[in-house]
């Protein structure tokens, strides 16, 4: 009965060692994709959404990992700007074989509203300011994915401060394999009021209420090529053609360089891109490295002053720390290579980049560097919302999320051309910081509201429409 009883545990044993190792085998076995179905895409062409996909027909996927892939691909499809909401899901998971099944909800994608904006640096700059001078006013064509291929047109007519005629058109794809792709751009432009020069760190403008002391013509042509998921390459040739009133070359006789009234010149641009966020207009994990190489000048019009490298690199990585608080940074450099005497064509600190608790200032110089830091908390996960008195399906359904945060801002600007002028921010170490609240919503809107305070003691409570890393 004992010598039984022995076999009758060695058999249990190896029984329960058996039956573990088959079902490790079962939740690790290797799934191959036998069919991919899409709906929701009344506008949208198929190729335009598995282009996106990490995954592909007769493709072999993990079934643990398979959470963790439609996550992936949801957020991919998301950063398109095509849709509102994406969920991917499985049919089937049979001998072997899977079925996924992607269904998306589409944005609204024709735009055809009116202008009414201000025309200052930033929104917390024209509050502080009060000119109601600087607004603009028109009309705005916007044809977002322009025949379900992704493409767009934007056709814009604004008056008021800063005039401007233009048209874009971007084709993502022209090719078989969706690889290439093209984009083109026209505009005019004419202001009667226009900074000449920067003193203590403040825009100096000159105003002609009777005539356009500033127009500028521009044209552009850019290639495209995505050979990866993640990788784009950017190749453009770009012309500019600017004039300005001798009034303006009195007050700055650098404004366009050597004294001219006129500025003419094509530059060449390469830019490379590697962006795994999950979330492009709000991301909280992965990274984005982007550089760029411009040659501004190449000596083929008369004007020949202009000819001078610029090299722009930009690192930014977000870190989820836990499901509801996360920290983001960002490091990004500027360098001139060459010389360049023109006040029009230095942007440092103060423009497109900014050090928060700077925003009523501008650095100007040659080189510059900015590193800046965020670290969140979810005061409450995305919530979707059904508002049934909107008819619109596209409209009715709206998805919001709330964080606040601590960050700090600094940074150097190389300014050698300026310092003359009182640019007495330059050639030092800035730095700010402070606390904010974000307001993250559908069709990619963020609100953002912070308090801070800089190295010269400043305050101010601030107003953006972007996430600031």
């Amino acid at each position: 009965m004992q010598f039984n009883l022995h076999y009758y545990i060695i058999f249990f044993l190896l029984f329960v060692v058996f039956q573990c190792f088959s079902q490790q085998g079962i939740e690790n076995e290797d799934l191959i994709v036998n069919e991919i179905s899409i709906s929701g895409n009344k506008i949208t062409r198929e190729k335009i959404i598995l282009r996106e996909l990490t995954f592909h027909k007769e493709d072999t996927i993990l079934k643990t990992e398979i959470g963790d892939i439609f996550l992936i691909n949801e957020e991919n499809l998301l950063n398109t700007s095509l849709f509102n909401y994406v969920s991917i899901d499985t049919i089937f998971v049979r001998s072997g074989f899977i079925n996924i099944a992607i269904k998306v909800e589409e944005r609204w994608y024709i735009w055809a509203y009116p202008i009414l904006e201000h025309a200052d640096r930033n929104l917390s700059n024209f509050i502080k300011e009060k000119d109601w001078n600087r607004i603009n006013y028109g009309g705005f064509l916007y044809c977002q994915n322009f025949r379900g291929r992704n493409e767009l047109l934007k056709m814009k007519v604004r008056y008021g401060y800063k005039e401007q005629f233009a048209i874009a058109y971007d084709i993502p794809y022209f090719d078989k394999h969706q690889k290439s792709g093209l984009s083109f751009f026209v505009s005019h432009n004419r202001q009667k009021e226009i900074a000449f020069n920067t003193v203590a760190n403040k825009l100096a403008y000159y105003n002609d209420n009777s005539d356009f002391v500033f127009t500028s013509n521009n044209a552009s042509i850019e290639y495209i090529y995505r050979n990866k998921l993640y990788l784009k390459h950017y190749l453009s040739a770009n012309y500019s053609n600017s004039n300005i009133l001798d009034t303006i070359i009195n007050q700055n006789p650098n404004f366009f360089d050597s004294s001219s009234n006129n500025q003419e010149y094509i530059s060449l641009n390469y830019t490379f891109i590697y962006d795994k966020r999950n979330l492009i207009y709000y991301p909280t994990k992965g990274y984005y490295t982007g550089v760029n190489i411009s040659k501004n000048g190449l000596g083929i019009f008369n004007n020949k002053q202009i000819n001078y490298t610029e090299v722009n690199a930009v690192f930014k990585k977000y870190f989820s720390l836990n499901k509801r608080l996360f920290y983001a940074f960002k490091i990004k450099g500027s360098k001139t290579i060459g010389e360049n005497d023109s006040y029009y064509l230095y942007n440092a600190i103060g423009y497109s980049e900014i050090l928060r608790g700077f925003e009523y200032s501008v650095i100007d110089g040659q080189d510059y560097a900015v590193f800046n830091h965020s670290i969140k908390w979810n005061i409450f996960p995305q919530k979707v919302v059904n508002i049934k008195a909107i008819p619109f399906s596209k409209f009715n359904k709206i998805h919001y999320s709330l964080y606040t945060g601590l960050f700090f801002d600094s940074g150097y600007v190389r300014d050698t051309k300026f310092i003359l002028k009182n640019n007495f921010m330059a050639n030092q170490y800035l730095y700010s910081g402070g606390i904010g609240f974000d307001l993250v919503t559908y069709y990619d809107r963020v609100f953002r509201l912070e308090f801070s305070i800089n190295k010269f003691g400043e305050t101010g409570i601030f107003i953006h429409f972007a996430a600031a890393i």
